[in-house]
């Protein structure tokens, strides 16, 4: 929903435009397969109002109003072919990381559930997976990663693991061997791994010495 500048990416852009086009809406209950698609809205609190040259304002989610209530949803029409539409059975979710961002009309209309940040236990789980997939695409196969790489990497945020293992995959290719080594971890992505976060010990990094 970043990239969202209009309404017409879900029910059509005006027919008035030569680069007209059918809605989402459409998209998923004129051509596709089933009634009651699964809609995830990524990042709802980035969605921007833009500006109008005519004074007014455009809100790419100002529709969600009318596609988020049932009754409303049954009579939705896509405006780039004129055409209404059932949409009351569609499943909506929608993501936010600061859900005060979305408009309250709109929160009002969703059952909202707050995801904490991941315990020790699933922090190590979660590095684990993204290791094997960052190893993965950098060609050093999908085997069992070194457990002290995924701990010491835990702290760190997926995206961010993901890119220190990349990183740490060119070190290791630079030198033509055939796995990452904890040697080859950046510094700065160890600097926290003995300290406490978020309420969470992390455990040390054994026999390493970082050098500057």
């Amino acid at each position: 929903m970043d990239q969202a500048e209009t309404s017409g990416a879900l029910l059509g852009s005006d027919a008035v435009w030569g680069n007209s086009r059918y809605g989402l809406v459409f998209d998923l209950l004129g051509l596709g397969e089933y009634a009651n698609p699964l809609v995830i809205l990524d990042e709802l609190d980035k969605a921007q109002t833009m500006g109008k040259t005519s004074g007014g304002f455009s809100s790419p989610t100002g529709v969600l109003h009318s596609l988020l209530e049932p009754v409303s949803a049954a009579q939705v029409r896509d405006i780039s072919l004129d055409l209404e539409l059932d949409a009351s059975q569609i499943a909506w979710i929608a993501t936010a990381n600061y859900p005060w961002w979305v408009p309250a009309t709109l929160r009002s209309r969703f059952r909202e559930f707050l995801i904490m940040p991941p315990d020790a236990e699933q922090a190590i789980q979660l590095s684990r997976s993204v290791v094997r997939n960052a190893l993965k695409a950098a060609g050093f196969g999908a085997g069992e990663p070194d457990r002290r790489i995924v701990v010491a990497l835990a702290h760190l945020s997926a995206r961010e693991i993901y890119q220190v293992i990349l990183a740490t995959a060119a070190t290791a290719a630079r030198r033509n061997a055939p796995e990452i080594q904890m040697h080859d971890l950046p510094c700065e992505a160890l600097a926290v791994n003995a300290n406490t976060q978020g309420g969470i010990t992390w455990e040390p990094v054994s026999n390493f010495v970082c050098e500057a």
